[in-house]
């Protein structure tokens, strides 16, 4: 506080660098976990656990991932990766208005399947592994990595077990 007998250069000045300073690093703050937030959506479901498929030679077989049921969530997956580990056709597919564990007739319980790549789920729509072999033997499916948006999130996960196929003929 100063009075009228303050001379002028004993005056106490608040700086402005501080505030600016101040304003720059609450909006640099805000801004970092911004892009946090909007690259950093809930974690998909990926159990540890594997889960162990016989698939008949030359018939595929469907094994569910992801049920949207749950969640209010939708996905619009833009890409799919798989890696499988041995000879296998493998899959990512949307399991239209239904969900499966483990089977050869989706169509029992879903009303369409579609290519993931692309898709849109909603809830009550289900992520499945279509997996078909022509010939006798092994592979190690790992979890689909599944880049997507969900509302103004994104990212890249991992989403369902590792799945064990052994093929055999019937």
């Amino acid at each position: 506080m100063t009075d009228a007998r303050t001379p002028r250069n004993l005056q106490v000045r608040r700086s402005r660098g501080r505030m600016v300073a101040l304003v720059v690093a609450v909006a640099a703050a805000a801004a970092a976990f911004a892009v946090w937030f909007v690259t950093h959506p809930p974690a998909l479901p990926a159990p540890d656990e594997p889960v162990d498929v016989s698939v008949p030679l030359f018939q595929p077989v469907y094994v569910g991932v992801y049920d949207g049921d749950g969640t209010d969530r939708t996905l619009h997956i833009s890409e799919v990766s798989l890696d499988v580990e041995g000879e296998a056709t493998v899959a990512l597919m949307v399991c239209r208005d239904g969900a499966v564990s483990v089977t050869s007739e989706p169509t029992a319980f879903c009303t369409s399947l579609d290519d993931a790549n692309g898709a849109t789920i909603e809830p009550g729509d289900a992520l499945v592994l279509e997996i078909s072999e022509d010939e006798s033997g092994e592979a190690t499916i790992h979890p689909a990595e599944v880049s997507y948006r969900d509302g103004i999130r994104w990212g890249t996960q991992p989403v369902g077990p590792t799945v064990e196929a052994t093929f055999v003929s019937r």
